[in-house]
């Protein structure tokens, strides 16, 4: 599960990731690139500079680009805390990680410049007046590309309202940890396309490299592919071999074609549209047929395997905004 925080400054983001860390999570922040970015350039992380910083980065490389770096140091099946987001793309970006759930930790602003104020943190306001009126122009802007608290607390799954003790907040967390965990159960068609993917791999004519295929529309199966030989015979390929070993080592006398290359080759031929269709794939998928998942109009990758999903691949979906779930046996 990866939890994202956002949050006003002096709200207590920083007390719900060390919960959360205390907890098994691993902690990334958004500003933490932001940071890098400034001793890069030899400047100071005062809070104006990680704001200007923040924004010229947003404005450079698109308005959801913290995120994207964040998204690439993820791993599967990772319990995460991402902190400091501070943008409405940057949580659509992490959105398509379907285990991703956004908190929005609120106080009131009297309370919340009590903590500012008891923290000294360079860059703090220490007059009120100039507190909210630093607070209302990271509230709202008309530029994507800048902070927008306001909109990214509107997109929150869960609101914890924190006036109160660290130890409140912390049962507050859990609570609400336990509630997103229940969501996170798998909804009943996800395990049911899966088992048909791997039911379908059975029959696979490919010894090395058993995968079924299932592609869905509307929650009605389409399309369904195994990896195979040209050879139709099924059996007389498993017993004479098919080379797959070479094949996987660039062998390019192989003859064997993936599953997901067959069920899109079949598409094709039988004018079978799958744009906006979700696959169901009995193990993870090569970088060519990523490549033309995404190409044949695939929005929705469910992967069955305990395999880490290679950088190339997850960099390719994400681009193509091709969301994928990998579910682990």
């Amino acid at each position: 599960m990866i939890i994202g925080i956002t949050g006003k400054n002096g709200s207590g983001k920083s007390s719900v990731a060390q919960f959360l860390m205390d907890n098994g999570y691993v902690y990334y922040s958004l500003s933490d690139i932001i940071r890098d970015e400034l001793e890069n350039a030899g400047r100071d992380t005062s809070r104006e500079n990680l704001i200007q910083m923040g924004n010229d980065l947003r404005a450079s490389g698109g308005a959801g680009v913290l995120a994207e770096h964040t998204l690439k140091k993820l791993r599967v099946n990772e319990c995460a805390v991402i902190d400091s987001i501070r943008n409405p793309f940057e949580v659509e970006r992490l959105r398509i990680r379907e285990d991703f759930y956004l908190i929005s930790v609120e106080a009131d602003s009297e309370v919340r410049f009590s903590r500012c104020q008891k923290r000294n943190r360079a860059g703090d306001s220490q007059n009120y007046e100039v507190f909210l009126d630093v607070e209302a122009r990271e509230a709202a802007s008309a530029d994507p590309t800048t902070q927008q608290m306001d909109r990214t607390a509107e997109m929150a799954d869960a609101v914890v309202k924190n006036n109160g003790t660290v130890n409140e907040l912390n049962e507050k967390i859990s609570q609400i940890i336990h509630t997103l965990q229940a969501q996170q159960l798998m909804p009943d068609w996800d395990p049911y396309f899966l088992s048909i993917a791997n039911a379908i791999s059975i029959r696979s004519s490919c010894s090395e490299r058993k995968a079924g295929i299932v592609v869905v529309k509307d929650q009605t199966v389409i399309l369904t592919g195994m990896s195979r030989s040209f050879n139709q015979d099924a059996e007389s390929n498993i017993s004479a071999g098919c080379h797959c070993f070479s094949a996987h080592n660039a062998d390019p006398t192989c003859v064997c074609l993936d599953a997901e290359d067959v069920a899109i080759a079949y598409a094709a031929s039988s004018s079978i549209s799958v744009k906006g269709c979700s696959a169901y794939i009995s193990r993870m998928p090569s970088y060519s047929s990523v490549k033309l998942l995404v190409a044949s109009g695939i929005s929705r990758i469910v992967i069955f395997s305990n395999e880490i999903m290679p950088e190339t691949s997850q960099d390719l979906l994400f681009k193509a905004s091709v969301e994928y779930h990998i579910v682990a046996d």
